[in-house]
């Protein structure tokens, strides 16, 4: 298995999530095959009967895997005693070894034709392999613009592990697994413009660069070791002729320009302006984004532009958290900005509250179970010692915002209760 100085600047990801039209979409992007979709999909279940599993939310009968948490937010109700411990339900472990297996693999990419727009290797990929590569215990150069950062394909893989030990379950299914170009994509693809970027490589490595407008080309091609290379790759979410989606812009996105700032960043009270804004002034989308800011700040990811929804619900829904491939890219360096969103609204759900308390205590430590949890991977170990000291480091400052929230506005106005058996009613995004 690849040790912690495995080049990953050159790996791939296989995103069953990808957005053609968009030219942030990551990576490589296949199209989903009916064998692949209708027997690929998974869930986690949990037996009551183990203190260590989080119960998961059963699907209602007909309704496409994925969707049907969406009623509770995406997350199932908890009692606030329940601790912090990972999955250990026999099928969590099935899930990961399904979902990074050969046999999984071969099934989506046996009819393998890459989606229009998307071919090959989408833009950051390209201006990561353009640039140079990076391995696991190096950090992204301090000189680099957050959307030039790299694309990192262990990120993937740490951000659904850290999404579950957070309790937000609102990553699909991630896995990592070395994937031979040769036997499980030149030789499969039905597509001829990728199959004729193929080439070998003036040292004997197996290597391809896709087509597309800009940095596809030998000199930025991918190239494998001769012919292996580490990708990650992730469960299918529903068809979009079954659950179609919405993209949302994040009220919170950056500028993308090397000397702009975006409003947020000149206005401190930017957040009055959103809570009375749709879909932010009702509902729990702007308890949401704060669950999202949190996970982002933890993994130090910058590039959160925009948003996915299930369509099918409306406002009574959640955020998928798609994309997180520029995460965990500095380990030295906490991105206080992400957190404005939270310092802002100072608004927080009462259960996200409690499990950050609960990985802050050291017999739940997050960086802990983060490292357990990721030994179930192929490509273990996904991050160094560092990113996971980090994550302590940052919850710790998550909760400082909290506690000056409260102190600044009670605790009545900055908790939401959301539990079970909670008597409280859902207050308005701009009650104070």
């Amino acid at each position: 298995m690849p040790g912690n100085g495995e080049q990953i600047g050159s790996s791939l990801t296989h995103r069953a999530v990808c957005q053609p039209t968009r030219r942030e979409c990551s990576t490589v992007c296949w199209h989903r095959s009916r064998e692949a979709t209708g027997g690929g999909r998974h869930r986690m279940a949990a037996s009551p009967g183990d203190t260590r599993v989080i119960p998961g939310h059963a699907a209602a009968e007909g309704e496409p895997d994925g969707t049907s948490a969406a009623r509770s937010g995406g997350r199932p109700r908890q009692d606030a005693s329940h601790n912090g411990r990972q999955d250990t339900h026999p099928l969590a472990g099935k899930l990961m070894q399904s979902v990074g297996s050969k046999e999984e693999t071969q099934r989506s990419l046996s009819p393998l034709s890459l989606a229009p727009g998307c071919h090959s290797v989408c833009a950051k990929r390209r201006e990561q392999s353009h640039r140079g590569r990076q391995t696991r215990d190096q950090e992204t150069p301090p000189d680099f613009f957050y959307f030039s950062d790299f694309e990192r394909h262990n990120a993937e893989i740490a951000a659904f592990h850290l999404d579950r030990i957070l309790d937000f379950r609102r990553v699909p299914p991630v896995a990592g697994r070395l994937v031979n170009m040769t036997r499980e994509i030149r030789d499969v693809t039905r597509d001829k413009k990728l199959w004729r970027t193929f080439f070998i490589s003036p040292a004997n490595n197996v290597c391809f660069y896709g087509e597309c407008s800009y940095y596809c080309s030998t000199e930025h091609a991918l190239c494998g070791k001769p012919d292996q290379i580490e990708g990650s790759l992730a469960a299918f979410l529903p068809d979009l002729n079954l659950a179609k989606r919405k993209t949302w812009r994040n009220p919170w996105r950056r500028s993308y320009h090397k000397r702009k700032k975006a409003e947020w960043e000149v206005d401190p009270d930017y957040c009055d302006e959103v809570k009375q804004t749709p879909p932010y002034d009702r509902g729990t989308r702007l308890l949401d984004v704060m669950d999202m800011t949190i996970f982002d700040f933890l993994m130090g990811n910058m590039d959160r532009h925009h948003y996915e929804t299930f369509e099918k619900f409306g406002n009574d829904t959640f955020i998928i958290h798609l994309d997180n491939g520029r995460g965990f890219g500095k380990h030295s360096h906490d991105e206080l900005s992400i957190l404005v969103p939270l310092s802002q609204c100072c608004r927080v759900r009462k259960s996200t509250y409690l499990r950050l308390q609960l990985l802050a205590k050291e017999e739940y430590q997050l960086s802990v179970l983060m490292e357990e949890s990721l030994l179930r991977d192929r490509l273990s170990p996904i991050l160094i010692q560092r990113h996971l000291q980090a994550l302590d480091r940052r919850l710790r400052l998550v909760l400082q915002v909290i506690a000056g929230c409260i102190e600044k506005e009670g605790y009545v106005n900055v908790v939401e209760e959301d539990l079970v058996g909670d008597t409280a009613t859902h207050r308005s995004p701009g009650h104070r």
